[in-house]
């Protein structure tokens, strides 16, 4: 990835951009788990990630039928981002 680009990111939006990239539609509370901060600070560099485009949410169907009635959010890396980090 890009040194400059990742530099500017702050230290818990780069965590979960590394994470996000190593795990490709992850869900939420998986990514969650895999970080040490606050749920508001969660929240708050997650949503800066997905503002900026840089990562991007979608919806899912379910691993099972008995969960397939509740959509599942997944996070992913915005592939045209990611091969501007790259370059």
């Amino acid at each position: 990835m890009n040194k400059k680009v990742l530099g500017d990111l702050e230290e818990g939006s780069l965590e979960l951009v590394k994470i996000i990239d190593e795990n490709p539609r992850i869900s939420k509370s998986e990514l969650k788990k895999k970080v040490d901060m606050s749920e508001d600070e969660f929240e708050e560099k997650l949503r800066e990630l997905t503002d900026s485009g840089l990562v991007i949410r979608l919806t899912t169907t379910a691993n099972s039928s008995m969960e397939s009635r509740v959509p599942k959010k997944v996070f992913m890396l915005n592939p045209e981002k990611k091969s501007e980090l790259q370059g």
